[in-house]
């Protein structure tokens, strides 16, 4: 690849990454030679990704933009294999590598790995039904994608990443996710892959989770064995942290981890119910909205391994992957996907615009953080403004400080009159 005017800050940040090295592991590249380096089938295809009709003329159009080498598409196309994707998979783990680690110091707590698995899914146009299907009701099917991602926190790494049909179980998934998961190894898990059977598992194997609490599922006395009124316990005090078996049959022993959290927080969680209930036709109970005023987890950590306060910390890690869910979901242009596309050019584009995003993250975030030490930059408010500008914005973008005030006014999270939630959670003790 040669350095060229014509590339964004963001694609020459890929010069940092051994994109030889990962080609060679991956199985993509099993020689040095070729018309088609790593280099420049990365930077193409990722820059394709910002386009609204992708493919792969316009892959090997970029391509030459950036090498002056003239490339086929259907030279292209016999590069668009399982080993691509395991490529860009790699790329992908080494982007988020370099910008995750800020905030707690996972590597303090013990733990040979911190797992955080999460999944996300996204409605597809309906020329892609009879690759990926989505829901299906009495009357129309629709077509769909589930993404799940594992990614290790201390070792810098995915563990997994599938792209599955939309109808695939999150609970399946949630068994399934447990495999290679043994001593020393701490699982972060969202509700929807809330399975006390694989926390079971996990168990077994010696290994750790910690979720969040699914609200259907009953809680009960260690000692008495009797049912929990968990409103009761809540009101009794800010903070609670209790052994508790969950499960009104399975009665597994897990810890309860409970704070109240600031009003602000709560009002905003209630209005979002009211929102999600308004559009699905079906309003939320009044005990859901009023658990809104709790955060409440479960682990298998005792309190020697996961302090109360790490417990928080240590689950706000799972943002890392959060953020590119809902960027791809904000920046994929789905319905500009062409019905010819294969199903693996649709897995190389959704990596690649994972990529792209998390690039985005990389070059800016630093030179804004440095002037929001306190207020903090709101990630996906940062994306909307760097898809605006093309995905361009570099270091000579931010030499101007006018640029600087324009961004940090658009981007940083809105001021409470209340302390952040972390430092809330330090007030209660």
């Amino acid at each position: 690849m040669k350095h060229d005017a014509r590339q964004s800050r963001i694609l020459r940040s890929l010069y940092r990454f051994n994109l030889t090295a990962l080609a060679k592991s991956s199985g993509w590249m099993a020689r040095e030679s070729g018309k088609i380096s790593p280099q420049d089938f990365c930077a193409a295809m990722i820059e394709a990704t910002s386009i609204s009709t992708a493919s792969l003329r316009i892959v090997a159009f970029l391509s030459y933009t950036f090498s002056s080498i003239s490339v086929s598409k259907q030279a292209f196309h016999k590069r668009i294999n399982a080993g691509a994707c395991k490529l860009f998979e790699s790329l992908l783990g080494e982007v988020i590598s370099s910008k995750t680690g800020s905030g707690l110091s996972v590597r303090k707590l013990g733990f040979s790995r911190i797992i955080v698995q999460d999944s996300t899914s996204i409605a597809l146009p309906q020329h892609l039904l009879e690759v990926f299907k989505g829901a299906k009701n009495a009357s129309v099917e629709r077509a769909g994608l589930k993404i799940h991602a594992s990614f290790d926190l201390l070792n810098k790494g995915f563990t997994g990443f599938e792209i599955r049909e939309q109808r695939s179980s999150d609970q399946g998934f949630a068994l399934e996710g447990t495999e290679g998961l043994g001593e020393g190894d701490l699982l972060l898990r969202d509700l929807g892959c809330f399975c006390i059977g694989s926390f079971r598992e996990l168990k077994n194997n010696k290994a750790h989770v910690l979720t969040r609490w699914q609200p259907n599922v009953e809680l009960s006395d260690r000692e008495s064995l009797n049912a929990i009124d968990l409103f009761d316990l809540l009101r009794s005090d800010s903070r609670i942290d209790r052994d508790v078996l969950a499960g009104k049959k399975e009665r597994f022993p897990m810890r309860l981890i409970a704070f109240r959290v600031p009003r602000e927080i709560a009002e905003k969680r209630r209005r979002k119910l009211k929102e999600t209930g308004k559009r699905k036709g079906r309003a939320p109970s009044r005990e859901l909205l009023q658990l809104q005023d709790w955060q409440i987890y479960l682990t298998t950590c005792d309190r020697g391994s996961l302090s109360f306060e790490a417990a928080f910390d240590l689950y706000c890690q799972r943002w890392t992957i959060e953020v590119l869910f809902k960027g791809l979901k904000s920046h994929m242009q789905v319905d500009q996907i062409p019905p010819y596309v294969s199903e693996m050019m649709l897995r190389c584009l959704i990596h690649c615009t994972l990529i792209r995003i998390a690039l985005a993250c990389v070059v800016t975030m630093p030179i804004l953080e440095e002037e929001l030490k306190e207020d903090g930059v709101s990630v996906l408010k940062l994306l909307s403004l760097v898809e605006a500008l093309g995905f361009q914005p570099d270091c000579s973008y931010f030499a101007d400080r006018s640029n600087i005030d324009n961004f940090l006014r658009h981007c940083r999270y809105e001021k409470r009159k209340r302390n952040a939630l972390p430092h809330w959670i330090a007030s209660l003790g």
